[in-house]
């Protein structure tokens, strides 16, 4: 049995003001939240950095106080990022992988073969 996909919600540009920013600031504790129960289940550092372009602010999310701008700048030079696995998410990515059509296999949500299911006989 597959999950089911939940669609996105629409996703457009909230217009009032007052809506978008109550939309921002729960979106980014939600997001921060979930950044701390990755970083604390898979022992993972973790940078966060949101631009808001109204306000001119940048708001930072570290998982350490040592792990700062200046050490994903030089993770990200190119001659790093060459011998790294990097993976670059833009909303373009985001909508190429949320939005497949359904008729497309979803490896992680395919069921195990049965011969891939470990029994008594080949766990001797």
């Amino acid at each position: 049995m597959t999950a089911k996909k939940r669609l996105p919600d629409d996703l457009t540009f909230i217009s009032d003001r007052k809506r978008r920013d109550v939309s921002y600031c729960k979106r980014k504790r939600g997001l921060i939240k979930k950044i701390i129960e990755l970083s604390n289940l898979c022992h993972h550092d973790i940078y966060l950095c949101i631009f808001e372009r109204e306000k001119q602010k940048i708001v930072e999310y570290r998982t350490d106080a040592e792990f700062n701008h200046e050490i994903i700048s030089g993770l990200l030079h190119p001659e790093i990022v060459i011998e790294l696995q990097h993976e670059l998410y833009t909303n373009k990515t985001h909508q190429e992988i949320f939005m497949r059509k359904e008729d497309e296999v979803d490896p992680l949500a395919t069921e195990p073969e049965e011969n891939d299911i470990p029994n008594k006989s080949t766990l001797k």
